[in-house]
């Protein structure tokens, strides 16, 4: 999943506060850098643009990407 920027993925968490956008598309904005979190330890991370334009961010094991 690298160079997914602005790609379109369908969301899936089990965090608690989003899971009402579960099977939602959203926007893949960007990778998340070594900088930001600890990709060694978590994994890779992105930036991502849910329907409402709120931006949070998510795991990769939480995102389908849509091909």
């Amino acid at each position: 999943m690298n160079n997914l920027r602005m790609k379109k993925a369908y969301f899936n968490t089990t965090q608690i506060d989003l899971v009402k956008y579960n099977n939602n598309i959203v926007n893949i904005k960007r990778a998340l850098t070594a900088s930001e979190i600890d990709i060694e330890d978590v994994g890779p991370m992105y930036e991502i643009i849910l329907p409402n334009g709120k931006q949070i961010e998510a795991f990769k094991d939480e995102l389908t990407l849509i091909k």
